[in-house]
C-alpha cells in the first residue's frame, strides 16, 4: 500500500513497477476503498460494484476476485 500512497498522492512513476495493468486497476481500487475512502469498504463486491460505475470496462480475473472475496475484511490491517 506504501507505494500506491505514494504514487498516487506523490506521483513518482517509478513506485512499485511490477505487475500489468490489471495489477494496478485492483490495487487502485484497494486503495480507494481502504485508505482513501472514495469506495465503500464492505466488501470486495460493493466496493467493485461502486468501482465499475466509473470504470465500465474493469473485470477482475477469477483469481483475485475470489481472493478479494474471500480476505477483503483482512486487508484492513494493512
Amino acid at each position: 500500500m506504501d507505494c500506491i500512497h505514494e504514487r498516487v498522492l506523490v506521483g513518482s512513476e517509478s513506485a512499485c513497477r511490477t505487475g500489468g495493468d490489471g495489477f494496478w486497476v485492483v490495487h487502485a481500487m484497494i486503495f480507494l476503498a481502504k485508505l482513501v475512502g472514495l469506495l465503500p469498504n464492505d466488501s470486495f463486491d460493493v466496493a467493485r460494484r461502486k468501482f465499475v460505475q466509473s470504470f465500465p470496462g474493469y473485470v477482475p480475473g477469477g483469481v483475485i476476485e475470489k481472493y478479494l472475496t474471500s480476505n477483503w475484511k483482512k486487508l484492513d490491517a494493512f
